[in-house]
């Protein structure tokens, strides 16, 4: 056998960290990971609808091709000129994106030293290869039957949930005692103050543990075997015009073999390469004590070899695992695709983002990143969990028992990246109706114990909650006017009634519109009046039934 590689082509065993990063490579890879983590921290209210985080998850092509597959549109140009821009920028230098921009890929290496022992012996089969192009078949047999499940396996959507649901969480919680010292509000921003609680950060904290432990098996395992956006770029650069060339001076010692990442340098022949595998990290050219390789435009003294391709079995086995996917997603009795038919079940908690597009054509675009769920000032928002079903999961539910939804606040919509949830102005934002609230009189402390409460009447913003006398009560009880109400979640969030709150936000009245439409004049079409209480008349008589008097409660 040749020096420093085994017989029968079997590769040496790799350091753990693919070692020799050249300085150029490691700066560029922090530059856009320090990028990415600022514009995710810094989507924030106010002020956060100027930051273009959403612009950075577009560098995926995955991402956009899955949303429009799915929903069978084409996204704006604005929004697919970042993926055009990668996808035009490997077939030019190969997959470039993988080693150099992708924060998931650097985070694998950053990790990787501590995970993977020096000289591990565990390898997986070459065959695994084939599990990215099988992910990416899948994932595009269901969007073809219009379920978007790239939430599982595009990279920027998955370092978004990292760094959202897991990262921020994680570190808020240990510097939790922090707040304890004296002055500490005013060092902190109040927003670090508040706790930050999601709904499936177990699942989450399981998931990425398992993608970053695999880093044991191999260097960037999720980038050789499962990544679909690898995939994809693998087949695009396949043939890149600066491909890795090796010249004569190579004495064939294998020294690149174990540090090359992503093992895609030919073991039975060092000068010879996956293309498609190779993510141009140059690491090869600075480990190589001859100096003798190259990323030139020349294609003297490239060799490639033949990518680790699927065959017919098993890509029909993808097609088939991506249709009974889509089919579960879609056929499932717990499940809501609002088709028109009769007998369609909605669930009571199904209440999304103002500016939410019709449900159908959300559950497709939305790509659960999470960026509306950072950008929500009061911790509404949250990933739905697995009893919502497969389509819905992870997608942004308003859980107003968490928090309410700010008047001052449209920011969810500007992050949105497929624009699942448009970017409406204030005004349009206020007449987006969520939902309508809902009094449970057998809870509700005026109703049911015959005690003043006027809790919900004071903390609804729109005026919508309103107190009448009731046959039998001493006190006057809260109803809410439907025509007033924004489904904000304020009389919610407030009600002082535990477990539950003898209020409820439900989606039933939610206005929901296609992207184009104006919120504002199909409200008043509906006979809506959505309009902040500070913004409207005083009453002539503060409570109907009594004229000038105040209500009871309003005087203990």
């Amino acid at each position: 056998p040749r020096a420093g590689v085994r017989a029968h082509g079997h590769r040496e065993p790799e350091d753990g960290s693919g070692g020799g990063v050249t300085p150029f490579r490691r700066l560029v890879q922090l530059l856009f990971l320090g990028l990415f983590l600022l514009l995710v921290l810094l989507t924030l209210f106010p002020g956060g609808e100027r930051i273009p985080a959403d612009r950075f998850l577009l560098l995926d092509p995955v991402m956009a091709l899955g949303a429009m597959l799915s929903a069978r549109t084409l996204l704006p140009l604005g929004l697919l000129l970042p993926a055009i821009v990668i996808l035009i920028s490997t077939v030019l230098l190969g997959r470039f994106f993988c080693s150099h921009i992708c924060p998931l890929g650097t985070l694998q290496d950053l990790v990787a030293p501590a995970v993977r022992r020096k000289n591990a012996r565990m390898q997986p089969p070459e065959g695994w290869r084939r599990g990215k192009y099988l992910v990416l078949t899948g994932l595009a047999a269901a969007a073809l039957w219009g379920v978007n499940l790239t939430l599982f396996a595009a990279p920027l959507v998955l370092a978004a949930r990292l760094v959202i649901l897991v990262l921020l969480p994680a570190l808020q919680f240990l510097l939790q005692p922090l707040a304890l010292l004296p002055g500490a509000g005013a060092l902190l921003p109040e927003q670090a103050m508040q706790p930050l609680r999601y709904s499936t950060i177990f699942f989450h904290v399981l998931f990425f543990g398992a993608l970053f432990g695999a880093l044991a098996a191999a260097p960037r395992f999720w980038c050789r075997y499962l990544c679909p956006t690898g995939g994809l770029l693998a087949l695009v650069g396949r043939f890149p015009l600066l491909p890795r060339r090796v010249g004569d001076a190579c004495t064939e010692c294998g020294k690149c073999l174990p540090r090359c990442p992503m093992g895609a340098i030919d073991a039975g022949h060092p000068n010879r390469i996956a293309a498609g595998e190779c993510i141009t990290c140059t690491t090869c050219s600075l480990v190589c004590p001859e100096q003798a390789v190259s990323f030139a435009l020349a294609h003297h003294g490239m060799e490639t070899a033949p990518l680790a391709m699927p065959g017919r079995r098993q890509t029909g086995l993808a097609l088939v695992g991506g249709f009974v996917l889509a089919f579960s997603a879609r056929r499932d009795l717990g499940e809501y695709w609002p088709e028109g038919e009769s007998g369609n079940i909605m669930p009571e908690g199904l209440v999304r983002p103002p500016g939410a597009l019709p449900e159908e054509i959300f559950l497709r675009l939305c790509t659960r990143c999470g960026l509306c769920i950072k950008a929500c000032p009061t911790n509404m928002l949250q990933p739905a969990g697995w009893p919502t079903g497969l389509s819905p999961l992870f997608s942004p539910l308003a859980v107003s028992r968490r928090g309410p939804c700010a008047p001052e606040c449209a920011l969810c919509g500007r992050v949105c990246p497929t624009r699942a949830i448009l970017p409406l102005s204030l005004e349009e934002k206020t007449w987006a109706k969520m939902g309508t609230a809902r009094i449970i009189p057998g809870k509700c402390i005026a109703w049911e114990f015959d005690k003043p409460c006027l809790i919900c009447d004071e903390a609804c913003p729109y005026d919508a909650i309103r107190l009448v006398p009731a046959p039998g009560l001493k006190v006057a009880v809260p109803v809410v006017d439907e025509h007033k109400c924004a489904g904000c979640g304020w009389c919610e969030y407030r009600c002082p009634v535990v477990p539950s709150a003898a209020v409820q936000v439900e989606p039933m009245g939610a206005l929901r519109l296609r992207e184009g439409e104006e919120y504002v004049r199909r409200a008043r079409e509906l006979g809506l009046d959505i309009r902040r209480a500070d913004q409207r008349e005083a009453p002539a008589q503060p409570w109907e039934g009594q004229e000038g008097a105040l209500p009871p409660g309003f005087s203990d």
